[in-house]
């Protein structure tokens, strides 16, 4: 029985505004609660980020919380690994357990042998990553670095500045013009934005166009509907760049002042022209056309874009001449013939999108999943933004302003400058030395490194992380599992990666705790206020960390001995205490525009990058050896190109989320389950028809990895040679300790090894367009 936390009466009713948390978008929601029971979930209309919009999980919530199946009591393994045996412990127990586990590691090996699986969900992360750090657990187990993180980090590594975000909301006056949705399903997948935000913008006229390899909702209703080849959007983002040069649609004034496109170049070694060596902001150059010499960036008046010219006995050109060189290979005759778009569509979007302002890119994971072309995809669309004046305006792609308070993705919250010196060196040996831009260890090599024993962590943190569903190879995120000595889970429900655990400590949902939310929206925080009690002895994450933290001596990063205390000092800024601000519900920032054109980022205007400017020409990528401009290559090992492989496996798998499930949650709920009871491949009627499969056929798709078996939807909206599945499938109803996650999850058959091709500089995997086949099974599993 959920109970409200503070009901005057047994018979009272009341209503209580809060944020959902089924997934990480954060609506607002309006909760029902009577006798102290939650009852009813609706949207909140009032609330900015969603309008009153709900999806099927945020409806499902109360299920969620109430299920019979919640994990209730710390339990502790009885038997071997994996055999379903646990005997029921206290909570002084289970934390004694895991102290005196952390203690040894860090005696015997260093903390840098405490290990982390660390997943999205309950919103304890930025909580979570400031005890990691403090302790100097590093070592990231499970997933590869993927979902969102690449493209904030190429975001800041190319603005200086936190990731933009397609500007919903009206605060400067202006709705966009033109939504440019990029493998993105907003009704689907909350990244950053509700979909519910499109509406009013859609209403009022905006244009739309849609780039996914499924015709969905989105895409049936755009201006133009992109149906592009899984895993190729860099190229098709350089057709854009090409476009829209050729049609002369950048905004040239923008380009010549706030980027480093003017920035002089050598063309000896193709790197930016520094005075005397100095490799500041002082010592980058750019050609004054007025003054007819290279002068430094902030003296400039009047920046010249073309042209060739000697400084210091140095022929030197802008870097805009390069990257003009560069886009102007990408024809849309040859991106078509990569993409599967025909030219003409190409032309056809890219102009409408180069002639409509404001226009937004509301983008999604699948840019995250194109393996070595992952970062170069970002960059590509991140100029897009850029180039065409749509950047930090009104109705464009902001910047948000954060508010007076603790922001939880900054080092002030985090702390990883607290690093041990051990703990840094393994950042290094398994990720951050070799991707540039990842800043800290990679899960494929930690894991790769655990099965072959070469590494082996003593303990294991997995908090919000069913692993062996949500990791690319489950088959070695499973042995990973065997070869850890010590792990703990701290979930809601027993899943196949608690079931291989040690020790499992049961957590609460949305309705039963109280954080502060908003680190995706950043103008404004919002109150998650407790709705319920929790069921039997389930404890916050936050709440036990915090006490991991006091026993373990971190008192100078946990000062605080309530989490109640730690959201005081997370929201003091702007002069409310926690009690203060749940009544209050939320606090919006102000938000100005253009910022660039002010001291915001950096005195005298500009961008908080190395070179003080948007990075055309991409600084850090090539300080690191890599390519500073845009390009695209086909994948080494899973493309069409790869005859060999694509005679055998002649179809090409994405992916994609649906409302019902958020990664591997909530396939145990009900109502969820009875709209989607099965797992769903989407495949064209003509191959269908080919393989002799119907609509509702049980099929394998298989791989060089292996085989699973999903029931087929045949759809006419994708291309005859590629497949689309549902990811994460598991099913709980099932015995354990596998629930069946090896029947139908997408990363039985996914590939977790450097042959795939890595983003050689973020470290994202390839998750998208991978070789299948598929064939009709002749039984369910």
């Amino acid at each position: 029985m959920m109970r409200a936390e503070s009901s005057p009466s047994a018979s009272s009713t009341q209503t209580i505004r809060t944020m959902c948390r089924m997934c990480h978008g954060s609506c607002g929601v309006l909760v029902t609660v009577e006798g102290g029971v939650a009852k009813k979930i609706k949207g909140d209309p009032d609330c900015i980020t969603n309008l009153g919009y709900i999806c099927p999980k945020g409806r499902a919530s109360i299920s969620y919380s109430g299920h019979p199946d919640r994990l209730l009591y710390p339990l502790l393994r009885d038997g071997p690994r994996g055999s379903g045996k646990w005997k029921r412990i206290s909570w002084k127990e289970a934390l004694d357990l895991v102290e005196a586990k952390c203690r040894e590691t860090i005696e015997t090996h260093g903390p840098e042998y405490i290990a982390k699986a660390c997943g999205t969900g309950r919103e304890w992360n930025n909580f979570g990553n400031r005890f990691f750090n403090a302790l100097g657990a590093v070592l990231n187990v499970g997933r590869s670095p993927l979902c969102y993180f690449p493209r904030i980090s190429v975001c800041k590594h190319t603005l200086g500045t936190k990731i933009p975000v397609a500007d919903f909301y009206g605060f400067g006056g202006r709705l966009p013009s033109c939504i440019l949705i990029w493998g993105n399903d907003p009704f689907n997948n909350a990244d950053g934005m509700i979909g519910g935000r499109l509406t009013p913008a859609l209403k009022a006229g905006a244009r739309l166009i849609v780039i996914d390899p499924v015709e969905t909702h989105w895409a049936k209703r755009a201006d133009h509907w992109l149906r592009i080849r899984p895993a190729t959007d860099g190229a098709l983002a350089l057709g854009f760049l090409h476009v829209l040069l050729e049609a002369r649609l950048f905004a040239l004034d923008f380009a010549a002042r706030w980027t480093n496109a003017p920035y002089l170049v050598r063309e000896d070694s193709e790197d930016l022209f520094v005075q005397d060596g100095d490799d500041s902001e002082d010592g980058f150059r750019v050609w004054d056309a007025e003054k007819e010499k290279a002068v430094r960036p902030d003296e400039c008046t009047r920046p010249a874009l073309t042209g060739r010219y000697v400084v210091d006995d140095v022929s030197v050109r802008p870097a805009w001449e390069f990257f003009k060189e560069r886009v102007c290979q990408y024809t849309p005759e040859r991106v078509s013939e990569i993409t599967w778009i025909p030219a003409e569509k190409i032309r056809e979007a890219a102009l409408l999108f180069g002639t409509t302002k404001p226009a937004v890119i509301q983008w999604g994971d699948a840019l995250d999943h194109q393996g070595v072309n992952n970062s170069q995809a970002m960059q590509s669309a991140i100029l897009l933004m850029a180039l065409t004046g749509n950047l930090d305006v009104p109705g464009g792609m902001a910047i948000w302003e954060q508010g007076p308070w603790v922001d939880p993705f900054s080092p002030e919250h985090d702390r990883p400058m607290q690093l041990p010196e051990g703990s840094k060196k393994m950042q290094d040996r398994y990720g951050a030395g070799q991707f540039p831009i990842l800043g800290m260890t990679h899960g494929s090599l930690v894991n790769r490194a655990i099965v072959s024993g070469e590494l082996i962590p003593q303990v294991l943190f997995i908090i919000g992380h069913n692993f062996l569903l949500s990791a690319e190879n489950s088959d070695t995120a499973e042995k990973v599992m065997h070869k850890i000595p010590f792990s703990l889970c701290v979930d809601l429900f027993m899943t196949p990666t608690a079931a291989l655990s040690d020790l499992i400590l049961p957590t609460t949902t949305w309705l039963e705790r109280e954080q502060i939310n908003g680190p995706y929206y950043r103008f404004g925080m919002f109150a998650r206020k407790k709705v319920t009690e929790p069921p039997g002895e389930c404890r916050d994450d936050e709440d036990i960390l915090l006490e991991l933290a006091n026993r373990l001596g971190l008192d100078e990063a946990f000062p605080w001995k309530t989490t109640g205390e730690y959201l005081d000092w997370r929201i003091k800024g702007a002069g409310l205490t926690w009690e203060e601000f749940k009544e209050k519900g939320n606090v919006l920032f102000p938000q100005h525009y253009r910022k660039y054109e002010t001291d915001y980022f950096r005195n005298g205007g500009g961008f908080p990058t190395p070179t003080g400017r948007v990075e055309v020409f991409q600084s850090t990528f090539r300080l690191s050896g890599h390519d500073p401009f845009p390009f695209y290559v086909e994948p080494p090992e899973e493309t069409p190109l790869n005859e060999e492989l694509a005679r055998e496996y002649p179809l090409i798998l994405t992916s994609r989320r649906t409302p019902e499930f958020f990664h591997s949650e909530h396939h145990q709920i009900p109502e969820l389950r009875k709209r989607n009871p099965d797992p769903l491949v989407e495949l064209h009627p003509d191959t269908a028809g080919e393989l002799d499969v119907a609509d509702g056929d049980w099929v394998w798709i298989e791989t060089k990895q292996g085989k699973i078996r999903q029931r087929a939807r045949v759809s006419g909206g994708l291309h005859p040679r590629v497949v689309c599945s549902q990811t994460c499938w598991w099913y709980p109803e099932r015995e354990g300790p596998d629930y069946g996650f090896r029947i139908s999850n997408q990363n039985v058959i996914t590939r977790n090894d450097p042959g795939q091709g890595f983003d050689p500089l973020y470290g994202g995997p390839q998750l998208r367009g991978i070789l299948c086949k598929m064939y009709r099974a002749e039984e369910p599993p």
